[in-house]
């Protein structure tokens, strides 16, 4: 969502003809940019979270291939 609004955005700026508007159309592109960085940490911190709980409920593996695992 935030990429879709970023890029229309962008796009009316990068019409400019002018340089004060050029300039400025680049420095929403640098922060755009900034912002979804700093947005993909707390999203990495999301999915290690979810991965470490699923790993926790997982089963051990059985110590010998002659064993059933716990039911």
């Amino acid at each position: 969502m935030g990429n879709w609004v970023a890029l229309v955005a962008g796009r009316l700026f990068f019409n400019a003809e002018e340089l004060e508007s050029m300039a400025s159309a680049a420095r929403f592109d640098v922060l755009s940019c900034a912002l979804m960085l700093v947005a993909a940490v707390p999203a990495a911190l999301v999915v290690l979270r979810i991965s470490n709980a699923q790993e926790a409920r997982r089963p051990a593996a059985p110590v010998s291939p002659f064993e059933s695992p716990a039911v």
